[in-house]
């Protein structure tokens, strides 16, 4: 994908802002300074140093505004592309407060239990992860709503990108590291991702207190998959062993 000179990108993001100061319909709902707002994104957007970078810093800049229609939408080259949209071996979803495996890879499954719960990566509590590496590119930050697009910022990412997951289970805690890959060519393992009375039956086993919010599993899921029907038109590209 070629890359965008500074004069492009300088462009862009000044329409983006006049635009916005002209045609944004709830600026009385709004405490940011959108002009200094404006000068803090022009040496960040300058200092990107690829297209994927670039889209990154748009993304981050107009959810300041807390608008969910106004946005950034990253060519569909890019979106298709594994080089910048791969995804860790693994499926989280909300379970009540916490972030949950759901299924693994093949290669994971001896490694990694089901329902483990994710406590931190990097070494960062996960709360405080999510405030960080999450929030800024999500245009609202209500727990509630937005955790398909956390789920989808903690999973997607640069090809090759690492990571590593600070997981419990029956209060044993451990560490994995994780590498994204190609979505496409991660073998799955079947034991009940692809079955939610399954994973319900499973959580009330492992642990009475713990319910699984339907709701939120299948819209992570559905999420998920249509990324994979927009990177494959013949198919979702999912493997069950």
């Amino acid at each position: 994908m070629d890359f965008l000179s500074d004069e492009q990108k300088i462009y862009e993001l000044s329409r983006i802002w006049k635009d916005a100061e002209y045609n944004f319909a709830f600026w009385d709902k709004v405490t940011i300074d959108w002009d200094e707002e404006y000068r803090k994104a022009l040496p960040l957007v300058l200092a990107t140093q690829d297209t994927y970078e670039y889209y990154r810093e748009l993304t981050r800049f107009l959810a300041l505004l807390g608008d969910g229609h106004t946005g950034v939408t990253p060519p569909m080259e890019m979106m298709q592309s594994a080089e910048y949209y791969s995804m860790f071996p693994v499926y989280l979803a909300w379970f009540e407060k916490d972030i949950v495996i759901v299924c693994v890879s093949e290669e994971l499954k001896e490694e990694i239990p089901l329902f483990s719960v994710v406590k931190a990566i990097d070494g960062v509590e996960i709360s405080q992860y999510i405030q960080k590496e999450c929030y800024p590119y999500i245009w609202h930050t209500n727990e509630d709503a937005c955790g398909n697009d956390v789920i989808k910022e903690l999973l997607y990412g640069r090809a090759e990108s690492k990571a590593v997951f600070t997981l419990e289970k029956y209060d044993n805690r451990f560490d994995v590291k994780l590498k994204r890959q190609d979505a496409l060519g991660i073998k799955w393992s079947a034991s009940g991702f692809f079955g939610s009375k399954y994973i319900e039956r499973q959580v009330i086993l492992d642990d009475e207190s713990c319910k699984l919010d339907q709701s939120s599993l299948t819209q992570t899921l559905c999420s998920i998959i249509l990324i994979f029907l927009m990177r494959r038109e013949s198919g979702i590209g999912l493997k069950e062993t």
